[in-house]
């Protein structure tokens, strides 16, 4: 029995509603006996999840299906689906779209991930949009951001005595890591929790922002509350453009209740552009 095969045929009941045994043979390179034992395991995993339907001579989920081992979010399943894996992989096409992949020096990967395991510092050697001068400075990595488009390391910078987020693309160089006695606890805005509450755009008509709630699954209660770190909010206010103040609903779906953007001023990015 495996716990990847068990996911699978669990995976693919939820999304797909039915299952070959085949299916589960050819993707993990096991015999259709050995699935037959796995399909035994499942059932006593989660009873009553699978029927057989002898006219088709396939499984197929059942109505009273309940996911007993992984219960995924559809984005999930096709971001998944998009790399190759999940429960969908070989069953359908999909594909994610990014407009410009962000290079990355693998070397640098490899410098700043060391660090950021050993809780220790490096030295880089990073450039930014607006500056020509290449800055050398003392890091200390404590986590890897990715804010929609490109990744960024989280750290304390010893140059600006204060945590700073570097685009990964426009760092050059990392030294060999050194001691530091700086830890993500040092960073307050990574460790505080920040609510926001967003309604639709009020200036789109009714029936739009009625489809607006039901594009970004607004609850019944009718407002759309995000928990997320202090870190990200300037990211997340950018991504979903809720500076824009005057912009419609094409272009901002989302609107802010009861905050201000001023309370999301970049205070943290060393980069001259976003």
């Amino acid at each position: 029995m495996s716990k990847d095969r068990l996911e699978f045929i669990e995976g693919r009941l939820a999304w797909l509603g039915a299952l070959n045994r085949r299916d589960v043979a050819d993707r993990f390179g096991v015999t259709v006996q050995v699935v037959s034992a796995d399909l035994s395991a499942y059932e006593e995993v989660a009873p009553g999840n699978v029927v057989y339907d002898r006219k088709e001579k396939i499984l197929k989920r059942s109505p009273t299906f309940s996911a007993a081992l992984v219960d995924l979010t559809p984005d999930a399943v096709l971001e998944m689906a998009a790399l190759g894996l999940g429960p969908l992989a070989g069953a359908v096409e999909a594909v994610a779209v990014s407009p410009v992949d962000r290079h990355i020096c693998p070397d640098v990967l490899r410098g700043l991930a060391a660090a950021v395991s050993r809780g220790m510092s490096v030295q880089i050697e990073h450039t930014g949009i607006g500056a020509d001068d290449v800055v050398v400075r003392r890091v200390t990595p404590f986590v890897f951001v990715r804010t929609g488009t490109r990744w960024h390391v989280r750290g304390w910078c010893h140059l600006r005595d204060a945590v700073r987020d570097f685009v990964l693309g426009r760092i050059l160089r990392v030294s060999d890591p050194i001691p530091s006695d700086k830890t993500i606890s040092d960073d307050p805005d990574w460790s505080e929790l920040f609510e926001m509450e967003l309604v639709p755009n009020s200036m789109a008509p009714l029936p739009v922002q009625e489809t607006i709630r039901r594009d970004y699954g607004f609850p019944e209660s009718g407002m759309l509350r995000l928990r997320i770190r202090k870190a990200f909010l300037f990211y997340v206010t950018k991504g979903l453009r809720l500076d824009e103040i005057d912009a419609g609903p094409e272009r901002r779906p989302l609107e802010l209740v009861g905050t201000t953007v001023v309370e999301y001023s970049p205070r943290n990015n060393d980069d001259k552009s976003r």
